[in-house]
């Protein structure tokens, strides 16, 4: 019986270690046990994207846009949610599990589509590819833009709607 124990010990220690090889550099673990990243737009700022991106509709969670390459409450189009799922692996684990794009629309969806936004901030924006601390300007001109949309002339339109919803 001891033997069987130090066997799950020794495999439960190695599949750790061997998942903790693959956390990229500015994840951290918070004592919850949740990853958290370097710097996270607020819900407060969540909620102007929102306001900008649905543009009143009656249920923002079910909002579809852009031809229908865009869904939910933040607009969430599919390459966005890949990337912020490759970076994040736990958006679809966890209390994810089973998650895929489409849960960014629907009932409930705004929690998760927060927290894709979120891991798609703690991948493009960040210190090191900034050269500065990411600010909500920096925040909404990458999530209209794309990675290099905080230096982009074409977002600062959107950065205005935004600051005008705050």
């Amino acid at each position: 019986m001891a033997v069987r124990k130090c066997a799950y010990v020794l495999l439960l220690f190695c599949a750790v270690g061997t998942y903790s090889l693959h956390v990229p550099y500015n994840w951290r673990f918070n004592d919850t046990l949740k990853l958290s990243y370097s710097s996270v737009p607020s819900d407060n700022f969540w909620d102007a994207i929102q306001k900008v991106e649905t543009g009143g509709e009656f249920d923002p969670e079910f909002a579809i846009g852009d031809h229908g390459a865009s869904i939910g409450p933040l607009q969430i189009q599919e390459r966005y949610y890949n990337d912020a799922v490759q970076f994040d692996p736990g958006l679809q684990s966890g209390s994810y599990h089973g998650y895929t794009y489409n849960n960014c629309m629907g009932r409930g969806s705004f929690q998760y589509s927060k927290a894709v936004g979120n891991a798609y901030m703690g991948r493009y924006a960040t210190v090191s590819r900034l050269g500065r601390t990411p600010t909500n300007e920096d925040f909404a001109r990458i999530h209209n833009g794309g990675p290099n949309g905080w230096r982009m002339s074409g977002t600062l339109g959107y950065w205005h709607k935004v600051q005008e919803k705050r």
